[in-house]
């Protein structure tokens, strides 16, 4: 996926995009399914790696994380057209404390 560009619909309303500039950070709570995020973690759980670049050869992963319309619509709406898709993955997933 290296040097690969993407474009597709801005999804971030001009407000969403301040909002994000404002606050640094942007949340979007329910877009990636269940399912996905439980194949990712057993992805990460077998295959254990500060940077699991191979996960971005997974199909599944590149559709429904990578390409999820909700998600790269607000990464377009930040980067503008044909920005870069990324050829590096790090696991910052921690056990928290009791």
């Amino acid at each position: 996926m290296a040097d690969e560009t993407y474009n597709c619909e801005p999804t971030l309303t001009d407000k969403d995009v301040m909002d994000f500039c404002r606050k640094g950070f942007l949340m979007l709570e329910g877009v990636v399914p269940d399912e996905i995020n439980q194949k990712t973690i057993a992805y990460l759980e077998e295959n254990p790696s500060h940077e699991p670049k191979a996960i971005l050869d997974e199909d599944w992963f590149i559709e429904h994380v990578i390409k999820n319309p909700q998600a790269v619509g607000a990464v377009r709406s930040l980067l503008g057209s044909d920005f870069l898709l990324p050829d590096l993955m790090s696991n910052h997933r921690r056990v928290c404390p009791e």
